[in-house]
């Protein structure tokens, strides 16, 4: 999606430029950390296992290509991530995974 538009949101109205890959390398730069949201924008509950690794492995490996820096955190689209799928991308090498499930922070892994 770098570089495409937030069409997950055009039931809602005009959607909203992304960042392109020149603008990634950019505010990696200047500090930012940048972290993944996995490939494709697919929601993990939709994924095999095996899908939710790879999505996982390309996002780290695009990301860490354009940063040149490994990504630590990702948070999966849509805020939904399951036991099973927190062990994939734990194992996928991220140290953090954010969700909007609610409830305390916890320590994975």
């Amino acid at each position: 999606k770098l570089g495409g538009t937030s069409d997950w949101d055009a039931r809602f109205g005009p959607t909203a430029p992304l960042l392109d890959a020149q603008a990634v390398r950019r505010v990696a730069a200047a500090g930012v950390e940048i972290g993944s949201h996995l490939h494709t924008h697919t929601r993990s509950d939709r994924l095999s296992l095996d899908q939710l690794r790879a999505e996982a492995q390309t996002s780290r490996h695009v990301l860490a290509g354009l940063t040149g820096r490994e990504p630590r955190a990702v948070a999966p689209p849509h805020g939904y991530i399951d036991a099973a799928g927190a062990d994939v991308l734990l194992q996928a090498g991220f140290d953090v995974i954010v969700s909007t499930e609610p409830g305390l922070a916890s320590a994975l892994g």
